[in-house]
């Protein structure tokens, strides 16, 4: 027998007591949720500066080192603008009774950012020293006009859509280097950022009443074609790696 006064009946008294209250605790109120302390990242974009332009300007490249912003617009006008005061300089006027629809790829830097090409829609790719404004060199191909101009990653030569074909050119005097066949109207160029491929819009062989929509993708050391990419159902106007 044991006693209801003694300690065994104590501690079994107590626990009751201890779980009755546990339990009218839990049972008698909401439990709070435990909230996550990770925050979703939120993007924020703060405009800068705005500048209104007479024109529409169909392309745009940031130099290697984000400080200027180089715009080519529908008259051929070239300018660039500084890209934390908006301070401008043109390089090119351009012409007014010359009015055409360009595509993207119309000016870009060289990789230490000194100098700049402009691609013309009359015949024409010129280049100019970024510190002076100086103009270094014009192209002008007997053949159609050039499309398009990409340098090189490496920064010793650049390429120029004409025709049906590549022109890699010398950065430093604009003449000729080598070429490469597209098969096709070369439209948009890009080099991949270890300047091993090359990419081109280009066209193949008509299909009904459209001529098939490809880019191409070579081997820039070999000239060797690697990839066809097709499928597209309209004119490509822009590609990058």
């Amino acid at each position: 027998m044991f006693s209801l006064t003694g300690p065994i009946f104590t501690h079994l008294l107590g626990f009751l007591v201890a779980s009755t209250y546990a339990a009218s605790s839990l049972f008698g109120q909401d439990i709070p949720e435990k909230k996550s302390t990770t925050v979703a990242p939120r993007l924020v974009a703060k405009q800068r500066f705005l500048v209104k332009r007479e024109g529409t300007v169909l392309s745009i490249k940031f130099s290697p080192n984000g400080k200027l912003l180089a715009e080519c617009d529908d008259i051929g006008r070239i300018t660039v603008c500084d890209a934390s005061t908006s301070k401008q300089k043109v390089f090119f006027k351009g012409d007014p009774q010359r009015k055409a629809t360009v595509l993207p790829g119309l000016v870009d830097f060289s990789p230490d950012g000194k100098r700049l090409l402009g691609c013309l829609v009359y015949k024409r790719v010129l280049a100019w020293d970024i510190e002076s404004g100086r103009q270094v060199f014009r192209i002008s191909p007997e053949r159609s006009g050039p499309s398009c101009v990409a340098f090189h990653p490496n920064g010793k030569q650049f390429a120029i859509c004409v025709g049906a074909t590549i022109e890699f050119r010398d950065p430093e005097t604009g003449g000729a280097l080598n070429t490469l066949d597209v098969k096709g109207p070369a439209g948009q160029i890009a080099f991949s950022t270890d300047g091993k491929q090359l990419a081109c819009a280009t066209t193949g062989d008509t299909i009904g009443r459209m001529r098939e929509r490809l880019i191409r993708i070579w081997d820039f050391e070999s000239g060797k074609e690697l990839k066809t990419l097709k499928g597209h159902e309209r004119g490509v106007f822009g590609i990058c790696f």
